[in-house]
């Protein structure tokens, strides 16, 4: 064994920290060599592709608005990873706070883009002006949405054995996926295209966080679109089997 830093061979003598030619520290050698050694690293470990805190939930930390910026780009690049180890409990103020913020955003900017292309009248080339009472209307529709939905599909993932974590978890898988909405500044197909991620993000975050497989997640997701969609259908047909 030799010193780095003055290059002599050092006597075998057992503890030895110190050069006894020129005083060097010799653990800080030792432990430069262990870190750089490749015998320590483990290259088939998996990485850590994601970290599991949302910035949103750690205000104090990054700011209001850099942990919403930060959520939402975790959300966006992080895919389904972002969803892997959603917490459960901690209460449903942030997510919903968070959802309220996107989907009335997305909202307010969708219907911007459809006054702006779509509800031109067609005699006078006019375009009516946006509507008060629809605006203030939006962020409780988009509050109750997010709230209904998510319980929606926990209760069928309930009934379907794939919920591995209580409802909060749920609630925030979709509250955080409203993060697609901010593709609605995109004219024309912005909705369509962050409807299609949102579906996507639901459906591997269903599977991530609860520890099911995809089958359990399209139908805790398609189940409840199909009871909602044909319990109209049923009421109506029985009120007009009635009259006959």
């Amino acid at each position: 064994m030799t010193c780095d830093k003055c290059g002599r061979d050092l006597p075998e003598t057992a503890d030895q920290q110190f050069c006894p030619f020129c005083g060097h520290n010799l653990s800080q050698d030792q432990e430069f060599e262990d870190f750089k050694s490749p015998e320590t690293l483990d290259f088939n470990a998996a990485p850590d592709q994601y970290d599991s805190e949302i910035p949103w939930e750690n205000p104090e930390k990054f700011g209001f608005f850099q942990s919403l910026f930060l959520t939402t780009k975790n959300v966006l690049t992080g895919g389904p990873a972002f969803f892997r180890d959603i917490r459960d409990d901690g209460g449903w103020t942030q997510p919903l706070t968070y959802a309220l913020i996107l989907e009335t955003l997305g909202s307010l900017i969708g219907y911007g883009w459809s006054l702006a292309f779509g509800s031109a009248n067609l005699v006078s080339g006019t375009s009516p002006g946006p509507s008060p009472l629809l605006i203030a209307a939006i962020p409780i529709f988009a509050l109750m949405v997010v709230i209904v939905w998510a319980g929606a599909i926990h209760l069928t993932l309930v009934i379907l054995g794939g919920a591995g974590k209580r409802y909060e978890a749920t609630l925030r898988i979709i509250s955080y996926s409203s993060a697609t909405e901010i593709l609605a500044v995109i004219p024309l197909i912005g909705g369509i295209v962050s409807l299609i991620w949102k579906l996507y993000l639901v459906v591997y975050g269903i599977k991530e966080a609860h520890s099911t497989t995809t089958g359990t997640a399209v139908l805790a997701i398609l189940l409840p679109a199909f009871v909602c969609c044909s319990a109209p259908l049923f009421i109506l047909g029985g009120l007009l089997f009635s009259l006959i």
